[in-house]
């Protein structure tokens, strides 16, 4: 371990520091493991079959570290700490979570349940929000020359309309 002292996340979690140091030995240990067995890896050669994909799993190992840093990071850095930014913020650093990776339809119907909800709470609320707006303007905020009675009078009867020639 060394010190990471003046780093800007550095006191954020534990993990953060771990996560960087492993990641620096990671990557150097990835760096010469290409240089001295990586490089004499080709097609024909039948060592290729069993230790690409080693060498392909290492790296792969520290993309994932780099990714979770940069969350730590992005997330500590951020002025926005509301809830759905961060989870905004963490599906696109690691890519869109599904819960039916997680082996459970359950669990699926759940975060599909979540998010319609959600969806439709935000519809509403941004639905109120223009009414308000509306109603601080003076209109009606259902519109229309009817005073938003939807084409009735005031008493809920049809407004009738002339019928115009060719209709």
């Amino acid at each position: 371990m060394y010190d990471l002292h003046g780093d800007r996340t550095h006191d954020i979690p534990k993990e953060y520091r771990l996560l960087v140091c492993i990641c620096l030995y990671l990557s150097v240990a990835n760096k010469a493991i290409e240089e001295t067995i990586g490089e004499g890896l080709t097609p024909e050669n039948s060592d290729t079959a069993i230790l690409r994909p080693i060498i392909n799993t290492y790296q792969e190992v520290e993309s994932w570290f780099r990714k979770r840093i940069a969350f730590i990071r992005a997330k500590a850095a951020s002025t926005n700490q509301d809830g759905q930014y961060i989870e905004y913020l963490r599906s696109h650093i690691y890519g869109q979570g599904d819960s039916a990776e997680l082996g459970s339809a359950a669990i699926k119907k759940l975060e599909i349940l979540f998010t319609a909800q959600t969806h439709r709470a935000v519809c509403n609320q941004a639905a109120k929000e223009e009414g308000r707006k509306q109603l601080a303007k003076g209109k009606d905020p259902r519109g229309g020359a009817d005073g938003g009675r939807g084409g009735f009078n005031k008493d809920r009867r049809t407004i009738a309309k002339p019928i115009k020639k060719g209709d």
